[in-house]
């Protein structure tokens, strides 16, 4: 390829290239930081990630979806992506970099996605700079690379299927047959199976291949995105677990009312809610329906590809808002801000009739209000996010990190009690009884029944020879508290506490028996504690090296 030729590609392609290279130093610098901040180690922002290896870890080594050696648990709600991380464990050994390396490719080829969109809507120079880079730090992807999860997969896959949907949606002369309805097909199963919350995009989907009179293939199209979940549920019941993953089971929400009068103020309830914990996603779904709302009215089109992805992108953000979680480190809804970005970007083509300079004043007030609205939460929330890596990672690490490294010198094989249960579980080779219930069934039931308190604890860590717990002691105020029957050997509390569940994390020996050997391992770590977390209890007392 000549220099020219060379020179004329670069410039075709000139800001997906720059979005990429912005995206990597961003990526490198905050990695940069991180590890400085964490004594060279490289440590995820969320404990949920090291969930994710552990099952991958154990389904290599043993062949087994599990946290304990040779049991089935089922607490991950991502079946592809840990199927994607044990397979490169099978193949090249557990590594923690595993996850930081796949997301890098996830972000970059989201970025590759969007640009080849954009293309079709012959939208290049600095709009499409400006949408990629939107993308980059608004959904954002920096922040969801150091999640060390499955969510940049899940915006890869389900842009993918939604712009490939709009595409069959349009076509007038689609046909069963043709490879890109059975691509779409493929495409289905793949968004359910990265994360659960995408049958809420495969459900409008298929709503719309139904109104389009197209109802084989809406059923074959529900069927495939069913399919994945239907067969790891069976799976699981087989097991002796519920149909759906205790993540979703414990945490998923769950409308219950008895009347009429209850579900409006249910639902006036979660729109206060929304309105405070996610008003960048209701303004981005609010300003996407305006914006297409008056392109319907002007032109009386609906089967075009950017007003079908607009639909596609509302109607899932309603079901989600609805029925999922929004938050935790920016990543159960960024998918829906990816899309949102994206279909909203599409406007930039001027295909609006009158386009927007043409809008009358009266009637571009509210448009004008919800872009300002949208436009700060969503930048708000980007600064936030890219800023406070480091601080998630250095909680990580002074907390969930050094229990793993603590359990890994001091209790090898051991069984231990706890409600975080990550990088223990990975890192610290023991035998593991989840006390909140996502890895540990009996756990959950109790919870479900509402059965579960201090005394249910006590006897079920008698019952499994539990010898030390590590927990969060505000985690069980509700429950009763903490089983008085065990003993406090020691606290460790963590500053600036931004993404672990409390920042006090508190040691008990379960059996009498064990509180000498805790106390003494308790003291004996100390001297390798970062110097910010501050320890108290027993194991303190009298002992200069230990910071207060």
């Amino acid at each position: 390829m000549d220099s020219t030729k060379v020179q004329s590609w670069a410039k075709v392609n000139a800001a997906v290239i720059t979005s990429i290279v912005v995206l990597w130093i961003t990526i490198a610098v905050t990695a940069w930081i991180s590890i400085n901040k964490n004594q060279g180690y490289l440590v995820y922002a969320l404990d949920d990630a090291y969930i994710h290896m552990s099952i991958a870890k154990n389904l290599a080594l043993n062949g087994v979806w599990g946290i304990n050696g040779g049991m089935f648990s089922s607490a991950s709600s991502s079946i592809l992506w840990t199927l994607l991380v044990s397979l490169i464990f099978y193949c090249f050994g557990t590594n923690e970099l595993v996850p930081l390396v796949l997301n890098i490719i996830m972000a970059t080829a989201v970025l590759l996605v969007v640009h080849y969109i954009l293309k079709k809507y012959f939208i290049n120079g600095w709009r499409e700079g400006v949408i990629l880079l939107s993308i980059v730090f608004l959904t954002p992807l920096p922040a969801n690379v150091f999640n060390g999860m499955e969510h940049l997969l899940q915006i890869l896959i389900t842009t993918s299927a939604v712009y490939l949907a709009a595409v069959l949606l349009e076509d007038p002369s689609f046909r069963f047959s043709q490879k890109t309805a059975l691509i779409m097909l493929i495409l289905s199963s793949l968004v359910t199976m990265i994360r659960y919350e995408g049958l809420f995009v495969i459900l409008i989907i298929c709503i719309l291949f139904l109104l389009r009179h197209r109802f084989l293939y809406a059923v074959f199209l529900g069927t495939m995105g069913l399919l994945p979940i239907v067969i790891f549920g069976l799976i699981s019941l087989r097991m002796g677990w519920y149909f759906l993953p205790n993540s979703l089971m414990i945490k998923g929400s769950w409308p219950e009312f008895a009347s009429f009068q209850e579900a409006l103020l249910a639902l006036g309830s979660r729109i206060g809610l929304l309105l405070t914990s996610a008003p960048h996603l209701v303004f981005l779904a609010a300003l996407v329906f305006a914006v297409f709302h008056y392109k319907y009215t002007n032109d009386r089109t609906f089967w075009n590809r950017s007003t079908i992805m607009a639909t596609i992108f509302v109607g899932s953000t309603i079901l989600h808002l609805s029925f999922a979680g929004v938050g935790w480190f920016y990543r159960y809804e960024a998918y829906l801000v990816a899309i949102g970005i994206l279909t909203l970007g599409l406007a930039a083509r001027f295909d609006i009739p009158g386009s927007f300079e043409k809008i009358s004043l009266l009637r571009a007030k509210p448009t004008a209000l919800l872009m300002i609205l949208c436009l700060v939460t969503l930048l708000l929330r980007g600064v936030s996010a890219v800023s406070s890596i480091p601080l998630a990672t250095a909680n990580i690490f002074q907390q969930q990190y050094q229990m793993g490294l603590f359990l890994q010198k001091y209790y090898t094989g051991a069984k231990v009690a706890a409600n975080d249960i990550g990088i223990i579980s990975l890192n610290g080779n023991i035998h593991l009884l989840d006390l909140v219930g996502l890895a540990d069934m009996e756990t959950a039931k109790a919870r479900r029944a509402d059965i579960y308190n201090s005394e249910f604890i006590y006897r079920l860590a008698q019952s499994r020879d539990i010898e030390i717990a590590m927990v969060f002691d505000s985690w069980f105020e509700s429950s009763g508290g903490i089983p008085k029957q065990w003993y406090m050997a020691g606290k460790w509390r963590i500053p600036n506490n931004i993404i672990c569940g409390d920042d006090t994390v508190t040691f008990y020996s379960v059996r009498p028996s064990g509180r000498e050997k805790l106390v003494k391992s308790l003291r004996d770590f100390a001297k390798q504690m970062p110097p910010e977390v501050i320890q108290s209890g027993e194991y303190t007392i009298g002992n200069d090296t230990i910071g207060q």
